[in-house]
């Protein structure tokens, strides 16, 4: 059998229309709010050890974008999906950052969850699975961009080299949009270079604003020169 839906929701429209799709696709749906799955072990018990098929927030929940970052720590590759009442941009772009697979309004968020879903019971797209992006590294001396993945899944992929190491990020800042391969690279550290937003590319840490989001990051394998992206599929 599957394993459940986790829906940290309270849109009572978006609650229903979930619960239906669940019993359309034969799925539990275990609820995380609250309390919520990211406030300690405890809350992990309703698994029963299943592996969810997916994590379902409503952004603007308190903390909605501290559970994205821990679904995505603890169930890598698990489908991430937010709705959001109203569009607000730095919010949408916050949840891809954290490392949300989907992000829709709450009138499409059910339509376009129930598509992802049906990719992956069915095989084509499976929880868990990850894809690795092949990338051809440019010649450059010294810290900085060394390649570009621009039709990820999930957005533009950028590939930096600080001192033998390579760093991939999602190559787009959280508060406007603006590409932060364009920016300046200093230590560890990235500025985006439309506001000024910083962020540690080693781990995505949000070191000023005015983002209030971190930003995504992946893991880079190079085996025998061969460098790779490893991205959710």
């Amino acid at each position: 059998m599957a394993g459940p839906l986790v829906v940290a929701v309270r849109d009572q429209l978006v609650l229903a229309r979930l619960e239906a799709l669940a019993e359309r696709l034969h799925l539990d749906v275990v609820s995380a709010e609250p309390p919520g799955l990211g406030d300690g072990p405890a809350a992990l018990e309703a698994l029963e050890g299943r592996v969810p098929v997916a994590f379902l927030v409503e952004l603007e929940l308190p903390g909605a974008i501290d559970r994205i970052t821990d679904w995505r720590r603890r169930f890598r590759g698990v489908l991430v999906a937010g709705s959001i009442r109203v569009p607000d941009q730095e919010l949408w772009h916050g949840a891809l950052a954290a490392g949300a697979d989907l992000v829709a309004n709450r009138g499409t968020f059910v339509v376009q969850l129930e598509r992802a879903l049906a990719a992956r019971l069915e095989g084509s797209g499976p929880a868990g699975s990850l894809l690795r992006l092949p990338v051809r590294l440019m010649e450059r001396d010294g810290d900085g961009l060394v390649g570009r993945l621009p039709d990820a899944p999930g957005g533009s992929i950028a590939i930096l080299r600080i001192g033998a190491q390579l760093y991939a990020i999602r190559d787009e800042c959280p508060h406007a949009g603006a590409s932060l391969s364009d920016g300046v690279l200093a230590d560890r550290i990235i500025t985006c270079p439309r506001h000024g937003s910083q962020f540690d590319v080693t781990t995505g840490a949000r070191e000023r604003g005015p983002s209030d989001f971190p930003i995504r990051t992946y893991r880079v394998t190079d085996e025998a020169g061969a460098v790779a992206v490893e991205v959710p599929d």
